[in-house]
């Protein structure tokens, strides 16, 4: 599943998509009005553009919080006891770093931390 895509409910079927994508007309679509085609998704089940925007947002933050905490894990080593002090502080501010991802005001232009060398 891509990660901007969204659930939504439409006439009791449940389907899976792009809040942004445009309603194509295809042979394997089934009873849509011709009226729908070129609408976003998002409008033809009465969401706001606005609430589209916020789920799509909050999945992509979903998607970063979960590669932030892959990374730190990875990085969980370098916080053990025989490790040189030095190489923990450096370690310590970057995985500091990773935690205050999510301060960032746009999720789809994160600028991740560097690894310390």
């Amino acid at each position: 599943m891509s990660k901007e895509n969204f659930t939504y409910t439409f006439d009791g079927v449940e389907y899976c998509t792009q809040p942004f994508k445009v309603m194509e007309a295809s042979p394997k679509v089934v009873g849509v009005d011709s009226s729908m085609y070129g609408k976003y998704f998002h409008e033809l089940i009465g969401i706001s553009t606005a609430q589209a925007t916020t789920i799509r947002n909050d999945w992509q933050w979903w998607e970063i919080r979960n590669e932030r905490d892959r990374i730190i894990a990875h990085t969980d080593w370098t916080q053990n006891a025989d490790v040189p002090e030095s190489t923990r502080t450096k370690w310590q501010n970057y995985r500091q770093e990773l935690r205050d991802i999510t301060k960032q005001a746009d999720p789809f232009k994160i600028t991740w931390p560097s690894e310390p060398s």
